[in-house]
C-alpha cells in the first residue's frame, strides 16, 4: 500500500512538566477524505477508523513517529510523545526539539501563523461501505459518488506541520496533487486491465530504449564522466593534502629560522659577556651546551630561549669584576622579564634559580 497524507488545521502550544515545549493538535478524524487508490485505480472517499484498536505497529512506543516540517524526513522538528483517541478523532502531542528551526516553528504555531497539520499513514485493511455510482457509459460516463471505504487497520508513519496544506477537495497530501480531472473516466472507459497493459508496454518501451546502442553509448559516456569526476575529486583532495604539508613545512622552516637567529644572537652576546668577565665560562657552557641542531628539536625551544635571554640580560648588568664566592651572581632584573606570557613557567624557574644564588652570595 502507498503512503497517504491528509491535512488538519490548528495546534495548541504548551510546556510539559520537564520544561520542554510541546504542540498539541488533532491529526486525524473520521471525516471522509477523497483520494486516489493507486492499488485499485479508483477514486475513493476514505474514512479513518479513529479507535485505538485500529492502529497497527508499535512506532509510537518505540519513539519512531517524528514530527516533521512539510513531510521532509530531513527536517525533524520533534517527536510525537503521546497519542489519544476519542470517538471521532485522534489527538497528538509533539515534544519539540531544542533546535533553532523547531523554536521558530513553535513560535509560528503559537502565533497562529502556521496552522496546517498533516499525517502520513499507510492503510493495511479497508472495509467497503459503498461502491461507486456512475451515470452514462464509456467516455460519456460521470462519477456521481465515489467508492466509500473505511480504513479499519492503518499505521501512522509521521506527522508534519505544513506551510501549504493539500487541496481540501482532494483531502490528501502532496502525493496526489495534479491528478487529471477525467482520470477516473479514462480508467472506467478503457478498463483497469487495459490501462495496466498500456503501462506495461510503456515499461517495455523504456527497456527497449535502454538497449538501444545510442542510449548505451550515452550511458557509457555518462558513467565515464562520473568516474572522471570522482578521479578529479580524489586528485583535488591529494593536492589539498600536499598544500597543507607544504604549509606545515614552511611554518616549521620559518620557526626554525627565527629560533636559529635568536640562538646565534644570544650566543654572540654571551660570548661578549664572557670576554667582559660579566659571565663565567662554565655558565656560558651550561647555557649553550647543546648544538643548534639539538636545540631546534627541543619541544619547548622558544620557552628555553626566553629563559636564556633573561639570564643574558641579567648578566649584562653585572659589574665587570665577578666575586669568586659564587659563579651565579645575577644582575638587576630586566624590566620586560614577564612580557612574554607564553613561557612564564621556564622563565620563572630560571629567575628563581638566580634569585637563590644572589641570596647565597649576600
Amino acid at each position: 500500500m502507498n503512503m497517504a497524507y491528509r491535512d488538519v488545521s490548528g495546534a495548541i502550544a504548551g510546556i510539559d512538566t520537564e520544561g520542554i515545549k510541546t504542540l498539541e493538535f488533532s491529526f486525524a478524524s473520521n471525516t471522509p477524505h477523497r483520494r486516489m487508490d493507486w492499488e485499485n485505480w479508483e477514486i475513493i472517499d476514505e474514512i479513518l477508523d479513529c479507535r485505538e484498536e485500529a492502529i497497527k505497529g508499535d512506532r509510537l512506543n518505540s519513539g519512531l513517529i517524528q514530527f516533521l516540517w512539510n513531510h521532509d524526513p530531513d527536517q525533524v522538528r520533534g517527536v510525537i510523545s503521546s497519542i489519544k483517541w476519542d470517538s471521532d478523532r485522534g489527538l497528538a502531542v509533539a515534544k519539540m526539539s531544542r533546535s533553532a528551526s523547531a523554536e521558530e516553528l513553535y513560535q509560528n504555531a503559537k502565533d497562529g501563523i502556521i496552522k496546517g497539520i498533516s499525517v502520513g499513514y499507510r492503510v493495511h485493511k479497508y472495509e467497503v461501505l459503498s461502491n461507486a455510482v456512475w451515470e452514462g457509459d464509456k467516455w460519456d460516463s460521470k462519477l456521481v459518488s465515489p467508492k466509500k471505504v473505511k480504513a479499519i487497520e492503518w499505521e501512522i508513519f509521521e506527522i508534519s506541520a505544513v506551510s501549504i496544506p493539500a487541496d481540501a477537495t482532494v483531502g490528501i497530501g502532496r502525493a496526489d496533487r495534479g491528478l487529471p480531472e477525467n482520470l477516473q473516466q479514462i480508467i472506467k472507459a478503457v478498463g483497469v486491465q487495459k490501462v495496466k497493459e498500456a503501462l506495461e508496454k510503456m515499461t517495455e518501451r523504456v527497456d527497449d530504449i535502454k538497449r538501444d546502442p545510442a542510449y548505451l553509448d550515452l550511458d557509457d559516456k555518462y558513467r565515464q564522466s562520473q568516474a572522471e569526476l570522482i578521479t578529479h575529486k580524489a586528485e583535488n583532495e591529494a593536492l589539498k593534502t600536499q598544500v597543507l604539508t607544504l604549509q606545515t613545512s614552511v611554518s616549521k622552516y620559518q620557526k626554525d629560522a627565527e629560533i636559529s637567529q635568536k640562538y646565534a644572537s644570544l650566543r654572540s652576546d654571551a660570548e661578549g659577556l664572557v670576554s667582559e668577565t660579566k659571565m663565567p665560562s662554565h655558565e656560558f657552557d651550561e647555557l649553550f651546551a647543546r648544538s643548534l641542531a639539538d636545540f631546534l628539536v627541543t619541544p619547548d625551544a622558544t620557552a628555553e630561549l626566553r629563559a636564556i635571554e633573561i639570564v643574558v640580560s641579567m648578566a649584562k648588568k653585572r659589574s665587570a669584576t665577578l666575586n669568586k664566592k659564587s659563579s651565579r651572581i645575577p644582575g638587576e632584573m630586566p624590566d620586560d622579564t614577564f612580557s612574554d606570557k607564553g613561557d612564564l613557567g621556564d622563565a620563572k624557574a630560571a629567575i628563581i634559580s638566580y634569585e637563590n644564588a644572589w641570596k647565597q652570595y649576600k
